[in-house]
């Protein structure tokens, strides 16, 4: 089975852990990885086994020149052999030069660390990688540093992106205009958008950590949602009534999808809340203004008929089917012209043509 590789951020807290280990402890000497007689590292028993190794390894000077990288090390960043003799801090990004400087004056006075640093490639690439750093001696004198390192560049991009991809989502959570929500299964909102809070008139605090159900008009509502979305996966368009605060009812639609766990069992729910309330108000009131004008039509004493853009009947008042004597399955959706004889037929013809074109007038059949 593979092992699994330990996140970015993991990595983080096991240098920052190491680090507090190392700067507590009084002897840097148990962390060394070989050790001669005297307990201090030989810088000869890593140049034996560094070409062999797959960890990156570096050796600097008491002058801050690189002066060995191990094969490892020049293949990841695209250097040779011609490149050693350089100072360190030619290899790390101008930004990185104070940092850079700051470890290598700790290494110099013989102390061991732990760092996450970055490396710029002979590309001109910049590159993360975690570094332990080592006094090594030869001759009972310190003659320099060695490095072992590891690269965390995918690591560090992973993160990256999932951060940049996690603020994206929170700009867009934050700025939608419909109320957007994350509960639980059992309906505690875990998170929710202003304009969540906006539509139901509660504070931050009032809502996130709290259960749902208090903002149903009537809470046997949920069941019925719940159930469609843990079997269908997904609702659209559900149509609910919420509670505001001050107890005004609120004409709901929710969209919303389960969310599962990684044995595929539903954990939560995620939703999008549109209040309908005034659009609702609108229909009705159109819908009574329709009726309202409905009623006078049927009850003029005026024959009334409308016809569409082909000459069929799409209306006729009740006044106009008893003044030609048909019914309204023998007259509506048929060509006005089937109830026309060849004079009156001409003349509506001509007239109709006109109306088409946006010309008004008067005319008579009989």
């Amino acid at each position: 089975m593979t092992e699994k590789k330990p996140s970015y951020e993991e990595l983080e807290m096991q240098v920052a852990e190491l680090r507090a280990r190392l700067e507590s402890s009084g002897n840097n000497a148990s962390y060394a990885l070989h050790t001669n007689s005297s307990g201090r590292i030989d810088a000869a028993a890593f140049r034996e086994i560094a070409e062999n190794i797959p960890v990156l390894m570096i050796e600097i000077d008491m002058q801050g020149k690189v002066v060995y990288a191990n094969t490892a090390a020049l293949e990841m960043y695209g250097y040779t052999r011609a490149d050693l003799g350089k100072h360190v801090t030619e290899f790390v990004p101008v930004a990185d030069v104070k940092m850079e400087l700051d470890t290598l004056a700790r290494g110099m006075a013989g102390k061991q660390d732990i760092i996450v640093s970055r490396i710029r490639t002979a590309s001109g690439e910049i590159r993360h990688v975690i570094n332990n750093s080592f006094p090594i001696y030869e001759n009972g004198k310190q003659s320099g540093i060695t490095v072992f390192g590891i690269d965390i560049t995918s690591q560090k991009e992973a993160v990256v992106a999932l951060r940049e991809s996690e603020d994206r989502y929170r700009t867009l959570f934050e700025q939608s205009l419909d109320a957007v929500y994350i509960s639980t299964r059992e309906g505690i909102v875990l998170d929710a958008n202003q304009a969540m809070f906006s539509l139901l008139g509660y504070e931050r605090g009032e809502i996130i950590n709290k259960s749902l159900l208090k903002m149903y008009v009537d809470e046997r509502d949920r069941e019925p949602f719940q159930k469609m979305l843990e079997t269908r996966g997904a609702v659209r368009n559900y149509d609910v009534k919420l509670k505001h605060k001050s107890g005004r009812e609120i004409d709901c639609k929710v969209t919303a999808t389960a969310r599962r766990g990684p044995d595929g069992s539903v954990i939560g729910y995620q939703g999008i809340i549109r209040d309908m309330t005034e659009q609702i108000k609108m229909e009705n009131a159109l819908r009574e203004r329709e009726e309202y004008f409905r009623l006078i039509v049927e009850t003029m004493y005026d024959g009334i008929t409308v016809i569409d853009e082909k000459g069929a009947v799409t209306y006729a008042n009740n006044r106009a089917l008893e003044m030609l004597g048909y019914g309204h399955d023998k007259f509506i959706g048929k060509p006005i012209t089937n109830f026309l004889d060849l004079k009156n037929m001409a003349l509506f013809k001509k007239q109709f043509s006109r109306r088409k074109l946006g010309e008004g007038g008067k005319y008579e059949l009989t």
